[in-house]
């Protein structure tokens, strides 16, 4: 029967071409994931200096309302 071995044919390729579909897709996939994590990365590192200018800022905020309330300016 000519008919059913065309279809398994068929079938068959159709499930190869399916499975390279897949194939790419998760290479896809892995790419978009390997981007992210460096994009992670990064922000984390921004919001790390951010913090750090925060307290920086802070200290130095305080450091002049200690001078400014003790004196320390005036002679």
């Amino acid at each position: 029967m000519p008919g059913e071995e065309s279809t398994a044919e068929l079938q068959a390729a159709g499930l190869q071409q399916l499975e390279q579909e897949s194939a790419a897709a998760g290479e896809q996939l892995r790419a978009t994931v390997a981007q992210g994590e460096q994009l992670l990365v990064s922000l984390q590192a921004a919001l790390s200096n951010i913090h750090t200018a925060q307290l920086e800022m802070q200290k130095i905020a305080a450091d002049q309302f200690i001078d400014a309330y003790t004196g320390a300016n005036t002679l």
